[in-house]
């Protein structure tokens, strides 16, 4: 059974990176050619210099660069600029701090992604950890919109937020209030709903952008109950306890946050479940007793992808540890004890493929690596393989 999980898990993940879409779109190239397209729609998380197309389904994959096309558009998705900006390079690292309330400006040459087109225009750029927002005004230049974090007396941090004076100065209209703007945080959501208002009272048919914005994650808490088909073994100087192959039963909740980027397809979660395991068996005149009562916390990420608008097969990889309850090992020999030990679990592994419909209901087959349950004796040495059918119902 493991085999054949590890060898769908390795399989499985040469397909997902393979499944991003083509979407339909269009870019304008140097000469001002616009090229009909399909675009792969990676819904980047950090601001791309190139991006992949093929001129229809049948053809080959092509890649296009910063240096070859003016914008890239992936139509009712996402819209790319190319623009030479000042682009502040100063570090946002609280440990790397300057003690300059200015900017540190260097020109570049980027992909800005367009939030917000009307009268007034707002585009972000991401390179790494921080945000960048810019804006102009129909056809003027495109400007920085200036937030810097800088320390003064060389541990207070205080903040530089020229972008509210920008903006103050440049959006001009009834509906645009200095409160407004003051209380406008550096941050896309507040930057969307402040430039859509401003070309409101503008333009009264403005239409926003919907689909371009703020991208939103997502949580989810999901009742599972599962399968588990588990093996023990024990071996203490020289002398090795094998139990049968035990089926029993658990019950667990997941809770999931969805990642805002990547097309929603990335989640990290924990999925704490209860494990209840008693097994005994005997050895020439030993009897042996085995209870295993624990709390796993499996804590990890899983990548999933849509087969169509209701389902959808995932992969997700854990990093396992265990909240011991009542775990011991025993062995009598008649009425008298000779072994009484507690249990206690080394973290392990786990990797699984499933099945969701729906966004609702799902099947999972999970296995983990070999857990030594005895980590806290000596002399002692022991492993617990599992595999679980994990069954889904999520609440929300």
């Amino acid at each position: 059974m493991k085999n054949i999980l590890t060898i769908l898990f390795l399989n499985f993940i040469s397909f997902v990176f393979a499944q991003t879409n083509f979407e339909s779109g269009y870019f304008i190239t140097n000469n001002g050619n616009t090229v009909a397209c399909l675009i792969k729609n990676v819904d980047w998380l950090h601001s791309p210099e190139s991006f992949e197309y093929r001129l229809s389904e049948v053809e080959e994959v092509k890649t296009a660069s910063i240096n070859d096309v003016q914008l890239f558009d992936i139509l009712g998705k996402s819209k790319y600029i190319r623009a030479r900006v000042d682009l502040d390079i100063s570090s946002d690292d609280i440990s790397n701090l300057t003690s300059s309330r200015n900017p540190i400006f260097e020109q570049k040459q980027v992909f800005l992604k367009q939030l917000v087109a009307g009268d007034a225009n707002l585009y972000s750029y991401r390179n790494g950890q921080k945000t960048y927002f810019f804006y102009n005004l129909s056809d003027q230049e495109i400007k920085p919109l200036v937030y810097k974090r800088y320390l003064i007396d060389g541990y207070k941090i205080a903040f530089n937020v020229d972008y509210k004076q920008e903006l103050l100065n440049s959006l001009n209209c009834n509906a645009i209030t200095e409160n407004m703007i003051v209380k406008t945080d550096y941050d896309e959501k507040d930057l969307i709903r402040l430039f859509n208002k401003y070309n409101f009272c503008k333009n009264p048919n403005f239409k926003p952008n919907e689909t371009v914005g703020v991208s939103k994650g997502k949580f989810n808490l999901t009742i599972r109950p599962r399968v588990n088909f588990s093996k023990f073994s024990f071996t203490r100087q020289s002398v090795t306890y094998d139990f049968e192959n035990s089926t029993n039963f658990g019950a667990g909740l997941n809770f999931e946050y969805i990642l805002p980027f990547n097309n929603n397809k990335w989640s990290v979660f924990i999925d704490p479940n209860y494990i209840d395991v008693s097994q005994s068996i005997k050895i020439t005149t030993t009897d042996v007793k085995l209870k295993y009562n624990v709390i796993e916390m499996p804590i990890g990420i899983k990548y999933g992808m849509f087969l169509n608008e209701n389902s959808k097969i995932y992969l997700s990889a854990a990093y396992v540890i265990d909240f011991n309850l009542s775990s011991s090992f025993k062995t009598f020999r008649g009425d008298t004890e000779y072994i009484n030990v507690n249990l206690k679990s080394q973290p392990n592994y786990a990797f699984a493929v499933g099945y969701s419909y729906k966004n609702k209901y799902s099947v999972e087959v999970r296995t983990t690596t070999k857990k030594n349950v005895t980590q806290n004796l000596i002399y002692w040495d022991s492993s617990l393989s599992n595999t679980s059918i994990i069954l889904g119902y999520t609440i929300f």
